[in-house]
């Protein structure tokens, strides 16, 4: 009795295809992201709740946490984005990408 290359011997049957990742690293990498938006930029707490004004700020926040994460590692997100308040060389060095 000859085997099939699919079924390996009183198993079940053997696929050379990679299983498809669970859905559960998108799960993560979404509540990473709501993470970092509620805890650097409060977003829980912003009062935009009709019109355009909640999906503008949240572009505004999307593009502002990219911008931080270009720069240089060594410093937190909040820290970054104090800094970046704070002192004005250091927010035109992160907009023109040279921190």
């Amino acid at each position: 009795m000859a085997l099939d290359h699919t079924m390996a011997a009183g198993h079940a049957p053997v696929s050379t295809q990679l299983p498809q990742l669970p859905y559960r690293f998108d799960v993560v990498r979404e509540s990473w992201l709501h993470w970092v938006l509620d805890v650097i930029f409060h977003e829980d707490y912003a009062r935009l709740r009709t019109g355009h004004g909640p999906h503008n700020m949240g572009v505004i926040r999307h593009m502002a946490m990219n911008l931080l994460q270009s720069v240089k590692p060594g410093k937190s997100l909040k820290v970054r984005r104090k800094l970046a308040g704070w002192d004005t060389s250091y927010l035109s060095a992160i907009l023109l990408g040279q921190a």
